[in-house]
């Protein structure tokens, strides 16, 4: 079975089937001193998956962008952008 492992600084993301994943992580956390943590965020990235779709989306960080720069307030801009 395959697997991929995204490495990125100290950040890794491994993608596979469940049990190749576990076997993977297990690897991992053998050699180096890893955890595990499934939020759904990759160097930054939100990872979601619905109705058998993956979506990636930085939402959380660009709505602390738009309340800090107060451009939230200002009903001149449009900010929303589809992809499909």
């Amino acid at each position: 079975h395959l697997s991929i492992v995204l490495i990125f600084v100290d950040d890794i993301l491994v993608i596979g089937t469940k049990e190749r994943v576990q076997e993977v992580a297990n690897l991992l956390r053998r050699r180096f001193n890893a955890k595990e943590v499934t939020n759904g965020r990759y160097i930054g990235i939100t990872m979601e998956r619905i109705d058998g779709w993956f979506y990636l989306h930085q939402k959380e960080d660009i709505n602390k962008a738009l309340i800090k720069y107060r451009i939230d307030q200002d009903e001149n801009i449009r900010y929303l952008i589809r992809i499909t």
